[in-house]
């Protein structure tokens, strides 16, 4: 093993000491070179990020940082430990009071294991959206925009991929090209996407007849959608030249290719969710329901691969703990003083994650 992954190792495991132990000393987050040619600590998120050189790793321990405007113009890659609550009882999830912005020059910057109460926007003016080749990954964040305003186009940024996200918010795609979103929750509307491809995710939003805002998708064109759950009638508004393979939806009023899907032919699965799913509580995405299909239902099985539609099918099934790749620390225990020799007794339980 080499020197740089022994202390990039090494420094992940000071960050999950330090966050286990948050209830006596201060959370901390590490900054460190991919090469371990150097190693930082800061108290705060706008210290780690002053501090941030082109390719390291900002490691963010369980806790709440505030910072309104998160600005990531050099390639960065932003790690915490995870975004859901009942899997990150002994740490704290990784919360951050804000908005990631991507800025020109961030190519090749990886998010991975954050919840923002924000959103993620490329750009924050039409000057500084020209951004290649990101990652966001297990993340938990609000609405979605790959140009700075969400509607203008951003036709020279290409190469976006969204794996096992929970998107609560819209998306707006800029018209970006080559992105990929997959094996994700999203929660609401779809606005200016071209070309981009939706694989195994599990779509929440339905169409209003009575709003005209209600358009599940709005100025979209060429998407591809594969594997995909739809959990409400889809109707689009000036869109055009999609692809359907082996979805499954409650009616769909969309022209473009279909090939293998399944229409349930009612306005909402809402009445229709127990041949589908193990639990589901209604068109919004909770941490506690069970998502994966029955072993009975017509998404089993039933992807364009041969795995199941929705979002554990592919060849990135949706991790329901949100954990990242690093160790979990599963449990912590924390004497509340020293004993007679001077000495705390700390212990906690780690588990090495596969994937």
């Amino acid at each position: 093993m080499n020197k740089g992954r022994i202390l990039r190792i090494s420094g992940l495991f000071i960050m999950l000491f330090t966050a286990i132990g948050n209830s006596w000393a201060q959370s901390t987050i590490l900054v460190e070179a991919p090469d371990g040619s150097h190693i930082s600590a800061h108290a705060t998120l706008s210290g780690a990020m002053a501090a941030a050189q082109p390719g390291d790793f900002v490691y963010i321990p369980g806790g709440s940082f505030n910072m309104d405007s998160v600005k990531v113009d050099v390639e960065l890659h932003l790690v915490g430990v995870g975004h859901n609550p009942s899997a990150t009882v002994a740490t704290g999830r990784s919360q951050i009071t804000g908005t990631i912005y991507l800025l020109t020059g961030c190519d090749n910057t990886t998010i991975e294991g954050l919840y923002l109460t924000g959103d993620i926007i490329v750009g924050s003016s039409s000057t500084n959206q020209f951004v290649n080749n990101i990652l966001v990954s297990r993340c938990s964040f609000s609405n979605l925009k790959l140009s700075y305003n969400g509607s203008g186009n951003n036709e020279i940024s290409s190469g976006f991929i969204f794996r096992e996200n929970i998107i609560w918010g819209n998306l707006y795609g800029g018209n970006v090209d080559n992105v990929i979103i997959e094996n994700s929750f999203l929660c609401k509307q779809i606005y200016h996407f071209y070309g981009t491809t939706f694989s195994n995710n599990i779509f929440f939003y339905f169409y209003n007849s009575t709003l005209y805002s209600n358009y599940a998708f709005q100025n979209c064109d060429y998407c591809t959608f594969n594997s995909n759950i739809f959990c409400g009638f889809l109707k689009e508004y000036n869109s055009s030249n999609f692809s359907f393979f082996n979805n499954v939806y409650p009616g769909i009023s969309i022209g473009g290719i279909k090939e293998d899907n399944v229409d349930l032919q009612t306005s909402e699965l809402d009445n229709n969710h127990n041949p589908i799913f193990m639990d589901y509580p209604g068109r919004f995405f909770r941490y506690n329901a069970n998502y994966h299909v029955q072993d009975t239902s017509v998404c089993k099985n039933a992807g364009l691969d041969g795995s199941d539609m929705g979002v554990y099918g592919g060849d990135y099934p949706f991790k329901d703990s949100g954990l990242p790749m690093h160790p979990w620390v599963m449990s912590k225990s924390i004497a509340p003083a020293t004993d007679a020799d001077g000495k705390l007794k700390v212990e906690f339980q780690v588990i090495p994650q596969d994937r």
